[in-house]
């Protein structure tokens, strides 16, 4: 159960009742969707930046550390995807009568089956949970008061000397761009990212390029006796939303997925998005089956022949952050 044995707070005085945000922040070689979220939502939030609040990072192994902070706090809003993590907050909000704000980042119910379990009654137990579109009729049937809330706030990017350098090597091709944390793989033993999928694709298109962003770097290593052609691989943190603005097309392959964050940012930045269907996704995703090659190049096709479309405006999620701060707080 991940913690870190550490809290920052942002006010005065600690000895008063002040919220709880329970999350991951920026590190070396992590990219993570909690962790761009979590930063982004401090940054932005109208309510966190005019009040003290408290904050806990979710790093280290001891959550004994984190009673005492939810003993003082006001209300607590915990942002994960850990079924463990999940449950001991939510118990630990029930007994100190705390209401939980309960962001879940990834997909209700797809974990083993004690862990889905566990994640039920931590569903249960809070007081408002948060979900992805695909997950709010499974959540709802534990909590009615279950709701959805997208996890994109509205991005900035820098320029990128990494992005700028492999562009600069990428001549007369389209360039497509992928992302992942590390070569893993789900409960059924799938590969969650799918990107040997994409590889295996992409090495035998000679008018496409595809980079590959996983700053694990599990993914050169596993391929650096084979250097596939016609891909190229980044391992080491860049701002993506940069990589994004410069590729053509974003694919999210992935064989289980929560909200995803870079799907919202190419939308956002008007760049089209291949997508597997493996849960609901936004109508502007050009969709594909996962692990099936034809099905890939049926969305590749369709992406090349312009058959999709781009969204006019996305809605930055801080906003109904915001309102449920403001409901908690009265």
């Amino acid at each position: 159960m991940p913690f870190r044995a550490e809290a920052k707070v942002f006010g005065s005085s600690s000895k008063i009742m002040h919220p709880l945000i329970i999350g991951s922040l920026p590190e070396l070689n992590n990219i993570g969707g909690i962790v761009i979220f979590v930063s982004r939502l401090l940054a932005s939030s109208e309510y966190l930046n005019s009040n003290e609040y408290v904050f806990f990072s979710t790093k280290s192994r001891n959550p004994l550390l984190l009673i005492p902070f939810i003993y003082r706090s006001s209300f607590v809003h915990f942002n994960g995807c850990n079924p463990l993590a999940m449950v001991f907050i939510a118990l630990m909000c029930f007994l100190f009568r705390k209401k939980l704000i309960l962001s879940i980042h990834g997909q209700v119910g797809v974990s083993s089956r004690l862990l889905n379990i566990i994640e039920k009654y931590s569903i249960k137990l809070a007081y408002k949970p948060v979900v992805g579109i695909g997950s709010i009729k499974k959540a709802s049937t534990f909590n009615k008061d279950s709701i959805v809330i997208s996890s994109f706030i509205a991005p900035t990017f820098n320029i990128d000397s990494v992005v700028d350098e492999v562009i600069s090597k990428i001549s007369q091709k389209k360039i497509f761009c992928t992302n992942a944390n590390s070569f893993a793989f789900d409960n059924n033993g799938n590969e969650i990212y799918g990107i040997s999928y994409l590889i295996n694709y992409f090495s035998k298109q000679e008018d496409s390029t595809l980079i590959v962003v996983d700053a694990s770097g599990d993914y050169q290593e596993h391929y650096k006796d084979k250097r596939p052609p016609n891909v190229i691989f980044i391992n080491e943190d860049i701002d993506f939303c940069y990589l994004l603005k410069k590729s053509d097309c974003f694919i999210r392959f992935t064989s289980t997925d929560g909200d995803s964050i870079s799907i919202m940012e190419s939308l956002f930045f008007n760049i089209p998005v291949i997508a597997t269907d493996c849960i609901i996704r936004n109508d502007a995703c050009i969709l594909c089956k996962y692990a099936n090659s034809k099905s890939l190049e049926l969305a590749v096709d369709r992406f090349n022949k312009g058959d999709f479309r781009l969204l006019a405006e996305i809605e930055s999620a801080e906003k109904y952050y915001d309102n449920l701060y403001k409901e908690l707080s009265i």
